[in-house]
């Protein structure tokens, strides 16, 4: 079985997804499975909505409907409009639900906070799915033996890259107003909308260099709210730091009892504290899979879903009305490839 993965990959800092796909993508040549053409493959794995370039679900479509033994699994992140805050959204939300009803024979949820959600919007139960938390490159993101000698100033560090309203900025505001700057560092690797004062500022920075910034540090803070299945909390927690991240979303998920989880701005310091006191405790019961099982979790999925003779037959009618619903969101995208093509 040969897989193809439909995503515009980037090489720079690009966000969680584009991270774990790179990783997944490394995994699954290293394990010779990987298909760089997508005619030429068995499966290939969508993820979620490819504003950059709406052919990936289109595309798709076509290998199916040209070869009924090709699958589509699709791996499925959280609601837009909840991600985003913005109920403008719920169009992109409504594709991905169209696509996901009509089109996939299986689907991959990264945590089961965004199973839940997803079902809850519409996208049909009987879809045979599994869940599958991501993963780091583990040649850049792998444990590193930092240990918290006594009187030396606590490292706390966040990484971000979406400057949006859910990434918790108040919070992290509020600490750099109220941490006890005495006993704490702090470092912000990312984009920020507000300019800190105490907290100190780094811009994007690549996985490697990133992975070399969460080795110098003790604990990590993700204020996200909601955040589907962070990436971040997962790089840093594979290096080995302990997690004070919110409580909602996917993140008690990962965190488990390798950190913990806060509410409110007091219950934020609160946390931070109890973390550092019992550093070792939390540091010790970090439990994620690396990315080989993950890749290998992947990989078992997709064979049960290639193997089995149920097959999803394409209604053309509804071909049609998935491309008008494409056409209508992403029109712009169309236009500049049309205008380059006969430029």
């Amino acid at each position: 079985m040969k897989i193809n993965i439909q995503y515009k990959f980037e090489d720079g800092p690009f966000g969680g997804a584009n991270q774990f796909l790179k990783a997944l993508k490394k995994e699954f040549i290293r394990q010779n499975v990987y298909e760089e053409n997508l005619n030429k493959a068995n499966v290939c794995l969508v993820n979620s909505f490819p504003s950059r370039n709406p052919n990936f679900l289109i595309d798709p479509i076509k290998n199916k409907i040209k070869n009924k033994n090709f699958k589509i699994i699709y791996r499925l992140d959280g609601l837009f409009y909840i991600n985003r805050l913005d109920e403008k959204q719920k169009k992109i939300d409504n594709i991905c639900k169209y696509f996901a009803n009509n089109f996939v024979d299986g689907i991959i949820y990264q945590t089961e906070w965004i199973k839940t959600i997803q079902q809850e919007y519409g996208i049909d139960k009987n879809i045979k799915n599994d869940v599958i938390i991501n993963a780091p490159d583990k040649d850049i993101f792998f444990l590193k033996n930092k240990e918290l000698i006594n009187n030396e100033k606590i490292q706390l560090v966040s990484t971000c890259w979406a400057a949006n309203e859910r990434k918790g900025f108040k919070y992290y505001k509020y600490l750099d107003e109220n941490l006890d700057f005495k006993k704490y560092e702090m470092t912000f690797i990312g984009n920020s909308p507000i300019e800190f004062k105490n907290i100190k500022k780094l811009d994007p920075l690549n996985t490697k260099e990133l992975a070399k910034q969460l080795e110098k540090k003790h604990i990590f803070i993700s204020a996200a709210f909601n955040e589907p299945c962070s990436n971040s909390i997962i790089e840093a927690m594979h290096i080995g730091l302990p997690v004070v991240g919110h409580n909602s979303g996917g993140t008690p998920e990962i965190v488990k009892k390798g950190g913990e989880l806060f509410f409110t701005e007091k219950d934020l310091l609160e946390k931070i504290e109890k973390v550092a006191k019992n550093y070792n405790f939390y540091k010790n019961n970090i439990n994620l899979l690396n990315i080989e099982e993950v890749a290998k979790k992947y990989y078992s999925f997709l064979e049960t879903i290639y193997k089995s003779t149920e097959y999803k037959k394409i209604n053309k009618i509804n071909y049609f009305l998935f491309l008008i619903m494409i056409l209508k969101q992403e029109w712009k995208y169309f236009v500049k490839k049309f205008l380059k093509i006969y430029k």
